[in-house]
């Protein structure tokens, strides 16, 4: 399940899901995340009982996927998080998405700086 979650095989996915018990690691919404497949990290999300890591919401941000982000953010990855390793996500994704780097510190209730 996992490489068809890189890979953006979300069909493959639903038919591991219903037909086959093994499921797929907590890397699958990563490599989903990484690669822009924001249908499968909402599956993956609603439909596997896992523990996510928040380097999903880095995995999306560095590679300029704001719309995951955004969709990680709204379901409660940062959550599992405490603020410094946030605000150090968000910079670190400063140079590669700017727009990535506002959003993290405005779900965070800060300021980009940029105003």
């Amino acid at each position: 399940m996992d490489g068809a979650a890189m890979n953006g095989h979300l069909s493959i996915i639903e038919f591991l899901h219903n037909h086959r018990h093994e499921g797929c690691t907590p890397r699958a919404i990563v490599h989903a995340a990484e690669n822009g497949h924001l249908d499968i990290v909402q599956f993956l999300h609603e439909n596997v009982d896992e523990e996510w890591p928040i380097d999903a919401v880095a995995a999306a941000g560095m590679h300029g996927h704001v719309d995951i982000v955004r969709y990680l953010c709204e379901h409660g990855f940062l959550f599992r998080s405490d603020d410094d390793v946030i605000v150090e996500m968000a910079l670190a994704l400063g140079d590669h998405c700017p727009e990535a780097k506002d959003l993290l510190l405005l779900m965070l209730g800060g300021d980009s700086g940029d105003n």
